[in-house]
């Protein structure tokens, strides 16, 4: 009998089973982690690059794909944000969907972050944001394929003859997130908290809750041109050195790379699982990935590709990650580019 590739799926129900009677959650950890920046703490929500008079210019869309395991782990996430000058106060509606083997396992959400700035002197400036979502997760148990359904001849159509649950495991909860920023004019750090109401996963486990996710973000700039007229479409010239480290339950994590900006162009190299702490649940170095970055950014506009060749050993590494992210906000020749300590100078913003 030949093959077939949904012999695999009973595997993922075994697997996803499993997985509620010993719950180790995890967040899905994006490489491009700084190009949507609102998405780790919703401190960042509605900054942005340019600084102008009418409300459709401090509006900026953004998207953020992933294709993780040669496509059978997908997620995308879309993003809207607005500032008000006058008021300090940022806005951004979000939508995330993560989806495994054609939907049946998947986890979608959508929410609102909101954000307010207060300046500290002439230098430094606090941003505090909060965020509310509600997160559907789900597994379908149709569509579902297993041995005793097939015969010589392939799929038989019949019944399978295990005790399947008559309905998809679904559950909707809320979610909520807090976060703070410091910034200045060359450097910023962050910190936040995501599932500070650690939900309830699943129907079939009770017990089973995603736990609190903790976050240190942080980076400087370092210019190499001195331009009095910064502020103007200039091109930037700079580095930027990130650091990230996040713990959620069992598992902490450490990031470092560096972005480089010659506009129109980018590039990045990111280290994803430093090898200073023993982070996993096994008390094991938890190196993961390395992630290349490349990109295009001016007036507005920025597009930027990335590939990640996982470190891992238990994974197959012949599938690389890719990502692809896009955001435009609307910059006409009057905007003005947010000055030195007017806007956090993070790389995507």
């Amino acid at each position: 009998m030949k093959k077939n590739p949904k012999l695999i799926q009973p595997f993922l129900l075994i697997l996803f089973l499993s997985c509620l009677h010993n719950l180790k959650a995890q967040d899905l950890q994006n490489g491009q982690f700084f190009t949507v920046p609102v998405l780790i703490n919703p401190a960042f929500a509605g900054e942005m690059e340019f600084d102008c008079k009418e409300m459709k210019s401090n509006l900026r869309g953004s998207m953020l794909s992933r294709r993780q395991w040669g496509s059978s782990f997908n997620s995308d996430a879309f993003v809207l944000e607005l500032f008000r000058k006058k008021s300090r106060l940022g806005f951004a509606l979000q939508f995330q969907n993560q989806r495994i083997s054609g939907n049946r396992l998947s986890n979608t959400s959508g929410g609102f972050a909101l954000s307010h700035r207060l300046n500290l002197g002439n230098k430094w400036h606090l941003a505090s944001g909060l965020q509310f979502s509600m997160v559907q997760q789900g597994f379908g148990f149709s569509g579902l394929r297993f041995t005793d359904q097939f015969n010589d001849r392939g799929f038989t159509g019949q019944a399978t003859a295990d005790n399947l649950p008559a309905t998809a495991d679904s559950k909707v909860f809320p979610d909520l997130a807090a976060g703070v920023l410091i910034f200045g004019q060359k450097f910023w750090t962050g910190f936040s908290i995501q599932h500070l109401t650690q939900p309830v996963l699943s129907y079939l486990q009770p017990d089973a809750r995603l736990p609190a996710k903790f976050s240190i973000q942080a980076g400087m700039k370092f210019p190499f041109r001195s331009d009095p007229n910064f502020g103007l479409f200039r091109r930037d010239v700079s580095l930027h050195p990130v650091f990230q480290w996040r713990r959620q339950g069992p598992f902490s994590q450490a990031d470092a790379g560096a972005y480089y900006n010659h506009e129109p162009f980018f590039a990045g190299m990111l280290y994803r699982g430093f090898a200073v702490l023993k982070t996993d649940a096994d008390n094991r170095i938890s190196q993961d990935a390395i992630v290349f970055l490349l990109g295009i950014k001016q007036d507005g506009f920025r597009l930027g590709y990335s590939m990640e060749l996982n470190l891992k050993r238990k994974t197959n590494g012949a599938f690389p990650t890719h990502e692809l992210s896009l955001s435009y906000q609307y910059a006409r020749k009057g905007c003005l580019r947010r000055r030195y300590g007017k806007w956090i100078p993070v790389p995507s913003i």
